[in-house]
């Protein structure tokens, strides 16, 4: 049975900052490409109660075992800050032919310190450098999986995604990513897509000294293949395959 979660109240403010490109100097050429960066976040607070015993208390996942017949009550009541989230982007054009896109994605959903809900930690969510030229495109950092890289959007459930403990493949994973068009046009565009993504499994490190994992144990990164097919400004669909070793 799932618990019941009812939501407060929700508190959120965005703000978007946009520098201009660099300004060169008098005496500098200005044939040399500029970077165009750009700041902007979700400043969020969540309220919430829960009517039984949960996981984890301001963004549960599964419902957990039910104590013993005559043990207190687990329903609890607060607040937290810590879905609140920060984006830089910077881009620069012209760079090796192409197009250079970096990102850093943060939130302070990487835990509690000891006064608890009033402070929480900086976590890196994604971290990416990608080169996009007229059909390929090359990823390298953190980043969803290409064979699921597409999670509900909400301001209750930024922390983790929608759906996350029930069938979402969600994870944020190191890899090497490449992509490329076979056809062009206005009409279908078709692709192809793979990757190598850091071995990774769910087993939690507890210390602040990290053990490799069974999956890192095997020596073999994750593989990753998809094709897809495009249309439009937005329109997908694709199918992948991923394979890994334990």
């Amino acid at each position: 049975m799932h618990p019941a979660r009812r939501p407060l109240a929700a508190l959120a403010l965005v703000a978007a900052v946009a520098l201009p490109p660099r300004v060169a100097a008098q005496d500098e050429p200005s044939r040399r490409p500029a970077w165009e960066v750009s700041v902007h976040g979700v400043a969020l607070m969540n309220a919430f109660y829960n009517d039984n015993k949960v996981n984890n208390s301001d963004l549960p996942l599964t419902a957990s075992p039910a104590d013993p017949p005559g043990s207190l009550p687990m329903q609890s009541l607060g607040a937290a800050v810590r879905q609140t989230r920060i984006i830089g982007m910077a881009d620069l054009a012209g760079f090796a032919g192409g197009m250079l896109h970096t990102e850093l994605d943060l939130d302070f959903f990487g835990g509690q310190l000891g006064n608890g809900r009033t402070s929480p930690l900086l976590r890196i969510r994604r971290v990416i450098g990608e080169m996009q030229w007229r059909r390929t495109n090359l990823l390298i950092g953190e980043e969803a999986p290409l064979v699921s890289d597409v999670n509900p959007v909400s301001l209750a459930t930024l922390g983790f995604p929608g759906y996350s403990g029930a069938g979402n493949l969600w994870l944020w994973i190191p890899q090497i990513r490449a992509s490329y068009d076979l056809t062009d046009g206005e009409g279908i565009r078709w692709g192809v897509q793979g990757a190598l993504l850091a071995p990774s499994t769910e087993e939690p490190q507890t210390t602040y000294f990290t053990s490799p994992n069974r999956a890192e144990r095997s020596g073999r990164p994750m593989v990753e293949g998809r094709v897809r097919a495009r249309w439009g400004e937005t329109g997908e669909i694709g199918v992948g395959g991923h394979a890994a070793w334990f």
